[in-house]
């Protein structure tokens, strides 16, 4: 498969200052590399593998078929998807929800302003911020503080340099339990059993029947058994 390059020379581009613009949408059924600082103002959608030397904004979504490798920092108004991997040598910005299929490693910061889903890994070297959700399919490594609007789910090990706020709440510790027949995930003030998630009191006060409603039989057996050593973590 060629590869397309995108440099000073291509198409449509307008220079300003150390960046190139390009107005509207690039659609590219190819491997790409791009050499300069770009900035899409439409949507940038790649089939095959995306090399970025510098820097890049985009200023609709970016969607990557196979994996991208970028050199600088990356930074999209709306969302990122990637089919396999995606690396990034800067920061990474996204204004609303980013997908990786495999693992994310990203040497900067990392915000996201909704929600973040990644198959693999996720590495962070710096804080790691996220308005909304995430899911990790397996290990969270983050090398400065980390911030969730709501839910926070790994699949494999988790490492943070600091915890800021999960759930919008701050907290000092969290805690992942697997094994059970729900995933748990436990804050300073906050128990989150598979999906519910409730202050710590809350849970110690609910009524068989409240418990009942939330998940049946099954879930009414699982806190009569393990609510004493839940609510003492």
């Amino acid at each position: 498969m060629t590869k397309i390059i995108i440099d000073e020379n291509y198409k449509g581009l307008v220079k300003n200052g150390s960046w190139f613009k390009y107005e509207g949408d690039i659609l590219v059924e190819k491997e790409v590399e791009i050499k300069i600082n770009l900035q899409v103002t439409g949507s940038l959608k790649v089939a095959g593998f995306l090399y970025v030397d510098r820097c890049l904004k985009v200023g609709g979504r970016l969607e990557v078929g196979v994996s991208l490798k970028v050199g600088g920092s990356i930074d999209v108004d709306r969302c990122l998807k990637v089919g396999e991997w995606l690396e990034v040598g800067g920061c990474l910005e996204v204004g609303e929800w980013l997908e990786v299929g495999g693992w994310l490693r990203v040497r900067g910061g990392l915000k996201v302003g909704r929600g973040l889903k990644v198959g693999g890994c996720l590495e962070v070297g710096e804080s790691l911020e996220i308005g909304r959700h995430l899911k990790v399919g397996e290990g969270l490594k983050v090398g400065g503080c980390l911030e969730v609007g709501e839910w926070l789910e790994v699949g494999g090990s988790l490492k943070v340099g600091e915890i800021k706020s999960i759930n919008g709440v701050e907290t000092s510790t969290i805690k992942i339990i697997y094994g059970l027949c729900y995933v748990i995930c436990v804050t300073d003030n906050y128990i989150k059993i598979g999906c519910k998630e409730y202050p710590k009191e809350e849970w110690k006060n609910f009524s068989d029947e409240e418990i009942f409603t939330m998940g049946g039989k099954q879930a009414l057996k699982f806190w009569n058994e393990n609510k004493e050593w839940l609510l003492r973590i």
